[in-house]
């Protein structure tokens, strides 16, 4: 039941991340960005649909020069598609 709960649907970005996971965020994938971080959430809270969604994400993986293996990386690609799932 807990897997469910931690996989359901996300209405917010912004507010679903925790203060813990939103500095592990910034200083993890955005350089030490707060400002990088907040556009990059509310560009991808107001995308039309997930595809929109996931080619933003690809641009900002790529700006930031993401591994896409990192668990970091993971947790926050996996937030980005609850929200549109």
């Amino acid at each position: 039941m807990a897997d469910s709960l931690n996989q359901s649907g996300i209405k917010d970005l912004k507010t679903h991340i925790g203060i813990n996971k939103k500095f592990s965020f910034i200083s993890n994938l955005f350089a030490g960005s707060n400002e990088n971080y907040n556009d990059a959430i509310n560009t991808l809270n107001n995308c039309l649909d997930g595809d929109q969604a996931r080619s933003i994400l690809g641009d900002i993986a790529e700006k930031n020069n993401w591994d896409v293996e990192n668990e970091t990386v993971v947790t926050f690609v996996d937030l980005v598609e609850r929200r549109y799932s």
